[in-house]
């Protein structure tokens, strides 16, 4: 299974506030981080960020570029976590992950998406 085809089986819902995806312990991106103490590398969020940016935008995009990450919390399995956007008035997308149903935040993100099909 792909990274890609992973990051969409965790999926759960979207809604107002953002989209949900569930994290579980045979999420690929887990491999080697780490072998005692399973953390959710940044790699792994940004691949999450892009699906719910696709689905927030509403067509297909890919990552161009980090403008500014702070990751606050490590991810273990079993998480759900909320993505949240807003757009800024520069056309990037601020992005808060958090845990789904409890205030702790995961990282906050400024990132710039190009649209994948041109």
């Amino acid at each position: 299974m792909s990274i890609e085809q992973a990051v969409q089986a965790c999926f759960c819902t979207a809604d107002e506030q953002g989209f949900v995806y569930h994290i579980t312990a045979d999420f690929p991106a887990f491999n080697g981080h780490f072998k005692d103490y399973p953390v959710l590398p940044a790699v792994g969020q940004l691949a999450l960020c892009t699906d719910a940016a696709c689905r927030f935008l509403k067509k297909p995009v890919q990552l161009a570029a980090v403008k500014r990450a702070k990751f606050v919390s490590p991810v273990q399995p079993g998480v759900y976590m909320r993505i949240c956007f807003s757009v800024r008035p520069d056309g990037l997308l601020a992005v808060q992950l958090l845990e789904d149903k409890t205030p702790k935040k995961i990282s906050q993100l400024i990132l710039q998406f190009t649209d994948k099909t041109q």
